[in-house]
């Protein structure tokens, strides 16, 4: 009896053991195709929202098999945001990436790079004010996320020199100012040179380009 009992014990523990390798492998294999967006493309960079030759391309169809992936809403918002600041972009490609945004944050509304990135689409299009206030909503989620406040303070600054707005200054000031205060060698965003935008809205005035959506990780 004891030899049997031994044996059903034996079989269960062979059982589950071969369950957990088959569930390794499974989960191996899973992460291997969620990570492949992030590799594609000519030479492989440590930074997934970088525009390589194929990345963006890869996103899409990762995309295309989980629409409700905040993730790839964001890293496909950001490299077609980068696109948009580096050459002549229309308004119906940045309003792509507005709304690319929106459906990342509706799906992840605490992340603070998707707010960030969707303060800087709407900056891009001269919706000044509603960019601010989308800035504000990043710093709320995202108050000590370096890279995000980085990018809220050069946003602001590129608002304020556009359109003399007070309260972008204070913006930028306030939030740079807690920025230094608690990332160690930390450099000041404000002492820093915006690249200039290339996406005039449709009044064709130039409006100052939001920091690089691609600092986001």
């Amino acid at each position: 009896m004891t030899t049997r009992g031994e044996g059903v014990r034996s079989a269960l523990w062979r059982g589950l053991l071969l369950a957990l390798c088959l569930g390794a492998a499974g989960y191996s294999g899973w992460l291997a195709w969620a990570e492949a967006p992030y590799r594609a493309g000519a030479g492989y960079t440590d930074d997934p929202s970088r525009d390589v030759p194929g990345r963006l391309e890869s996103y899409e169809r990762a995309l295309e098999r989980s629409p409700q992936d905040a993730l790839y809403l964001l890293r496909v918002a950001q490299i077609r945001l980068e696109r948009a600041r580096g050459g002549p972009a229309d308004a119906g490609a940045v309003d792509q990436v507005v709304q690319l945004a929106t459906r990342a944050a509706e799906l992840r509304p605490l992340d603070a790079r998707v707010r960030a990135v969707r303060a800087q689409a709407l900056a891009v299009q001269g919706r000044s004010d509603e960019a601010l206030e989308e800035a504000r909503v990043a710093l709320r989620v995202g108050p000590r996320h370096p890279a995000v406040q980085e990018t809220l303070v050069r946003l602001a600054l590129g608002i304020w020199r556009q359109r003399r707005t007070p309260e972008a200054l204070r913006f930028a000031l306030d939030v740079e100012a807690g920025r230094l205060r608690w990332v160690p060698g930390a450099r000041s965003a404000c002492t820093r040179t915006a690249a200039p935008v290339t996406y005039a809205p449709p009044q064709h005035v130039p409006h100052p380009a939001a920091d690089d959506p691609t600092a986001l990780r």
